[in-house]
């Protein structure tokens, strides 16, 4: 996002992941649940406002995504890992 003009554009993507178990699985695209998305989507304009604009702003209850994670991050499923863009820990 360029700071000078204040205008800019987010490009959003559901990075995809390996099955853990299967040898040569396919990346499968995440099943994200509409609640979740709306949630997500708060988080990054929080985030774009404090970072760019220096301001707060309150969506009122802080909501937050229930996930159930049942395994450890693994980076060689991950394609954000291959891309170069995991928060989570990837290479």
């Amino acid at each position: 996002m360029r700071q000078m003009n204040k205008k800019g554009t987010v490009k959003v993507k559901r990075f995809r992941q390996r099955c853990k178990i299967c040898s040569n699985a396919q990346m499968e695209t995440p099943d994200i649940p509409p609640e979740n998305i709306d949630i997500l989507m708060e988080k990054l304009v929080q985030h774009i406002a404090e970072k760019y604009y220096g301001k707060v702003v309150n969506f009122g209850s802080s909501r937050s995504a229930t996930l159930e994670v049942r395994n450890n991050h693994e980076p060689e499923h991950c394609e954000a890992c291959e891309a170069g863009v995991c928060r989570s820990g990837g290479t």
